[in-house]
């Protein structure tokens, strides 16, 4: 039952700057207090051995995958989604609404995966420069990479938008990868050089497969320049619609432009090697890229009306996702853990052809409507059985060479048999 109604004042924005070790403390604090609603664990670790957490507000294992800092100078991303976590995980406990929501009734439904800081090395450097590198290779790299200066930002170490290494994790993504373009640097900058090749970073495999492994209906990412939309990813048909309706909702809280014009009879869009777009061409679903503020604004004076213009964009979006829920009927298993939903059937079989690699080891069982529809356990299984017609063979040639040995005119038999054999284990290794 809601009793009230939960309000942002100025009194209760997070006040400090958030580094890595400010967001691991403050969210480490959050699950103590509000471990009922709350969890926050690794999903894997950065060049330079940080953890990259995600806080997981809500009940249910499906939800909707929202990060934010994966462009170092970003950083302030980081903070609007922690001040995200902190609001709504007090509101639930209170009992109260956020902003016309009802958190209770939202977050035992569904779950928003929060990932503030996906670029943590890089979020690091941007405020503590050099002291802030760990491992002695990554400090000795650092004279490697190319900085290139950007009048927008105030102060020179707030160039840096790339991880480490000098990747720009937000143009490792492989779609349209390695195409030419004047925005993409040859070689480890401080920006817009996509890697040597496709999720070659520990940050972007990491990020990988934990949304390729939680059933999810939305994928957004946090960034700041220009307070836009990019929400076309070439989609038709109803998942044109889907966006597009989730779009327009963002417009109206946000006021932030859509990119492209909204609009059902779109062209197709250059849209590439970004998180957002990765997950719209290959889970499609709903995957939207927001800039939260302006070319100049200051974290710490821009902070609060940063942070309300997109305070309730979180419990928006997983609004959303539940009332779409109903038509993703399409539910992957691996070893009996839901970790794909999908509109299509041959969605879900292009997903595991492509991600599932070691389908062959585990069992996968997809279900359409509740009804199961397809297992792929079989070549499992059927690689045993080949396996024990390959014995039978050699048994039987082996019975056979002793009668055959002084009779050449049957080698060619043999040969077949052999030929056979090695057939039988090719289609064994695929």
């Amino acid at each position: 039952m809601i009793i009230g109604v939960f309000s942002v004042y100025a009194d209760d924005l997070i006040k400090e700057d958030i580094d890595y070790t400010e967001l691991t403390k403050q969210l480490k604090m959050f699950e103590k207090e509000y471990s009922d609603i709350l969890s926050v664990y690794s999903i894997g670790k950065s060049c330079d051995n940080r953890d990259l957490w995600v806080a997981k507000l809500g009940k249910s294992n499906i939800g909707i995958i929202i990060i934010g800092a994966i462009h170092a100078r970003e950083r302030i991303t980081a903070k609007v989604l922690l001040q995200n976590i902190k609001d709504y995980c007090k509101a639930y406990k209170e009992g109260v609404s956020f902003e016309g929501y009802n958190l209770k009734e939202l977050l035992d439904k569904a779950s928003i995966y929060f990932i503030p800081m996906t670029n943590p090395d890089g979020v690091d450097y941007t405020f503590y420069g050099k002291k802030a590198v760990r491992d002695k290779n990554l400090l000795k790299n650092l004279k490697n990479i190319r900085v290139k200066k950007d009048p927008s930002w105030k102060s020179n170490i707030m160039d840096w938008k790339a991880n480490i290494r000098g990747i720009d994790l937000n143009r490792q993504w492989n779609v349209l990868w390695g195409i030419p373009s004047r925005f993409i640097r040859r070689r480890p900058s401080n920006d817009h050089f996509q890697g040597f090749k496709p999720h070659s970073e520990p940050e972007v495999k990491a990020l990988e497969q934990f949304t390729l492994n939680t059933p999810c209906l939305g994928y957004y990412a946090y960034h700041t320049q220009g307070s836009v939309l990019f929400w076309y990813k070439n989609q038709k048909g109803i998942y044109l619609d889907e966006v597009y309706d989730i779009t327009r909702g963002l417009k109206n809280i946000t006021g932030f432009k859509p990119i492209p014009k909204l609009s059902k009879s779109l062209r197709y869009w250059d849209t590439r090697m970004g998180y957002a777009d990765w997950t719209a061409y290959k889970l499609k679903k709903p995957s939207i890229t927001l800039e939260l503020a302006w070319n100049g604004y200051d974290e710490k004076r821009d902070f609060k009306k940063i942070y309300l213009s997109v305070k309730k964009v979180p419990l928006y979006l997983l609004k959303k996702a539940i009332d779409y829920s109903k038509f993703y009927n399409v539910e992957v298993y691996k070893e009996d853990k839901l970790v794909q939903l999908f509109r299509d059937l041959n969605d879900a079989k292009i997903y595991i052809e492509k991600f599932i690699k070691d389908k062959f080891d585990r069992e996968v069982k997809v279900f359409e409507n509740g009804a199961l529809v397809l297992t792929l356990n079989e070549k499992k299984q059927n690689l045993k059985v080949n396996l024990n017609i390959v014995k039978e063979k050699i048994n039987k040639i082996e019975d056979d060479m002793n009668v055959l040995i002084m009779k050449p005119e049957d080698f060619a038999k043999i040969k077949h048999q052999i030929m056979v054999i090695k057939i039988l284990f090719s289609f064994g290794k695929m």
